[in-house]
């Protein structure tokens, strides 16, 4: 997307396991996804956004292309090393509770400014413009096709009165 339109990312973390839970608590060592959540805050924090955005591909990679399970630890470990990062991260991060502070934290902040509720969770402007869960995209779209979505979609995003759009999911046989 962002060789085809001027788009900076920035990651935040989300848990749509946190908002999922009800009355359960999330599993912070072993669950679906914290744990990669927890490997992802040490990554920014000790190399950057640029090697979040890295990770943050090569966890899709595994998770969309080859249907890999993130609960897996070498699963999260490939992905470390495929975006050229230490596969030790993943044990530090789930060794250091300040992971789980710092996911939950980020969490926190973004259900209580944005209402997050899902993700994709896009916000923009830095995080200080509007937020909207979308969209969901299947299959991905590349090049001008891509830049035109997201064209689009900001558009939606900016119009004060639009809240949602649905449609139901073609069955699969």
């Amino acid at each position: 997307m962002r060789r085809v339109r001027p788009v900076e990312v920035q990651w935040r973390l989300f848990s749509l396991e946190e908002v999922n839970k009800g009355e359960n608590t999330v599993d912070w060592e072993n669950g679906r996804s914290a744990p990669v959540l927890r490997v992802c805050a040490l990554v920014r924090k000790k190399h950057g956004q640029e090697a979040l955005d890295r990770l943050y591909d090569a966890l899709a990679q595994a998770r969309f292309v080859r249907e890999e399970t993130l609960n897996e630890p070498a699963v999260v470990e490939a992905a470390l090393e495929a975006a050229g990062l230490d596969r030790g991260l993943r044990e530090e991060a789930l060794a250091d509770d300040a992971t789980r502070k710092e996911v939950q934290k980020e969490h926190a902040k973004i259900v209580d400014q944005h209402q997050a509720f899902g993700v994709p969770h896009i916000v923009l402007d830095g995080g200080k413009g509007p937020g909207m869960f979308g969209p969901v995209i299947n299959p991905v779209p590349e090049g001008e096709e891509a830049g035109e979505l997201w064209d689009r979609f900001v558009w939606l995003m900016r119009q004060p009165g639009f809240f949602e759009v649905k449609r139901s999911r073609p069955r699969r046989h």
